[in-house]
């Protein structure tokens, strides 16, 4: 299962599209599913990434669309779970990014609303928690840290594994950064 996960695109407001290498790359794959963190901030974005596979979004803070603001489902035995991120203060905290992965028994929670990407695996008892956040795909400000480089994630489940591509779109080329995920049983 291939799926690209991808979110605070804050268009038009903050940002007028999605950048030409960043599109093309999304159209270039063959995606299973869209898993998104909210901020889309118009439809038109909603229904372009409709367009790339199933799409599973939730509401940002600056979304005016009909989402759910929390989505957990279940992969080749991983529980995953989306929420955009304002739940969480401060923004990003990986202690209450854990707790809500453990009250909701997932082995990997998606967040956005930082505009930072990330990537942390954490131990918790006697299991792991991967916590992933695919920044803004449009590099654009937050209220928080943001890093200004336009990011997303390109993420595989296979069987008991995740492998991703974290990537990074500095001018005109991606900067990747590799990882997996194997949770403890």
């Amino acid at each position: 299962m291939r799926m690209l996960v991808i979110g605070d695109t804050h268009i038009p407001e903050r940002a007028e599209k999605i950048s030409w290498e960043i599109e093309q790359y999304l159209k270039g794959c063959n995606f299973d599913l869209v898993l998104c963190t909210g901020d889309l901030t118009s439809a038109k974005i909603l229904s372009f990434f409709e367009s790339i596979a199933k799409t599973y979004c939730v509401l940002g803070n600056m979304d005016d669309l009909n989402l759910p603001a929390e989505i957990k489902f279940k992969i080749d035995g991983f529980k995953i779970g989306i929420i955009h991120g304002d739940q969480i203060y401060p923004r990003g905290d990986d202690r209450k990014l854990i707790n809500k992965a453990v009250e909701n028994d997932l082995d990997v929670i998606i967040s956005g609303h930082t505009h930072r990407l990330s990537i942390r695996e954490k131990k918790v008892y006697n299991r792991k928690i991967l916590l992933l956040n695919p920044g803004s795909a449009t590099g654009v400000w937050s209220g928080g840290y943001a890093s200004f480089i336009p990011s997303f994630m390109d993420v595989t489940i296979n069987d008991e594994k995740i492998e991703g591509r974290a990537l990074e779109l500095y001018g005109k080329k991606f900067n990747v950064t590799y990882f997996s995920f194997i949770k403890l049983i």
